[in-house]
């Protein structure tokens, strides 16, 4: 839905909208052994606001750190970060990126 509202109402340009889910091994390898390459690899001759839904964050390692990098070195970033465990996601992110962040917890019945 959110890429949706981007692509049709703010009219982002889709190239510059990511999705990652981290469930998949691969994914979560390369990302985290080397964050800094893993995203320069996505967003090179890119310019603008970049959009990354990084999905099941929780598995990645020193996620906290990981994610105020990304905050603090690419700005054009905008981050969007899920996770089905948000107990662990809020834990292993919240003290890095006070001031940085806002959280929604969506509750399904």
């Amino acid at each position: 839905m959110l890429e949706d509202f981007l692509i049709k109402k703010k009219k982002v340009n889709p190239a510059s909208i990511f999705y990652f889910s981290f469930e998949d091994p691969e994914i979560r390898f390369q990302f985290n052994q080397n964050p800094r390459e893993f995203i320069e690899s996505k967003i090179k001759n890119l310019k603008g606001k970049i959009w990354m839904f990084l999905d099941e964050y929780h598995w990645i390692e020193e996620g906290g750190q990981k994610l105020k990098f990304i905050y603090d070195f690419y700005p054009q970033i905008k981050l969007f970060v899920t996770g089905s465990s948000s107990l662990e996601l809020t834990f292993k992110t919240a003290q890095y990126l006070v001031g940085r962040c806002f959280y929604f917890f969506i509750f399904i019945l």
